[in-house]
């Protein structure tokens, strides 16, 4: 193994840097040099004027690979652009909470309606947390199925209304709809 061999020196990630801002012609230089991609940004264009480069490739590759070191100006908010900012955050925060809260809540509603071994079916190493995994994921599945039918209920009820005759039936179907998949949940929470 090569005992001058330095990884923090010039590597191919440097040399396909230099390649890829124009400075083939450099890549001996800098090998000769044992100037690393870290060092790079740093170098000024009399730097690379020395190592090889004409001005113009100086001034390119030195725009191309400087760092600045200026930070953007921070925009101080108003007192009053913070305070409902943070109130946005807040009511976010809050819905997010209560919809986690009534997910605890019907997850103990099943537990306490069944009790679950440790492993519950021992001929197939079913144990608990795979069922409350397939659990959690037939319950987001009657989520998004419910969802999906309230959507049509809603495109339903949005529909323009031709006539006076049917605007009853049009009231009344998604109503009916309505009931119908709330039932069908209570239904399958029950079950």
């Amino acid at each position: 193994m090569d005992t001058k061999y330095n990884p923090f020196g010039f590597n191919k990630q440097t040399e396909a840097l230099l390649c890829g801002v124009g400075g083939n012609n450099l890549i001996k230089e800098f090998k000769r040099r044992d100037i690393s991609t870290d060092v790079l940004h740093k170098l000024t264009e009399e730097d690379f004027i020395q190592l090889g480069a004409d001005e113009h490739l100086a001034k390119v590759m030195f725009q191309t690979l400087y760092v600045s070191k200026e930070k953007t100006p921070n925009v101080k908010l108003k007192p009053h652009q913070r305070i409902s900012d943070k109130i946005e955050i807040l009511k976010i925060g809050k819905k997010q909470f209560n919809v986690i809260q009534d997910f605890i809540t019907y997850c103990r509603f099943k537990l306490k309606k069944k009790r679950i071994n440790s492993f519950i079916e021992p001929d197939e190493a079913l144990s608990a947390s795979k069922v409350l995994c397939l659990a959690a994921d037939s319950i987001l599945k009657e989520v998004n199925e419910t969802e999906l039918k309230l959507k049509e209920l809603e495109a339903v009820i949005i529909m323009p209304r031709s006539s006076q005759k049917y605007s009853y039936i049009l009231y009344s179907i998604p109503i009916g709809g309505l009931c119908i998949a709330t039932y069908i949940l209570f239904n399958r929470i029950q079950s």
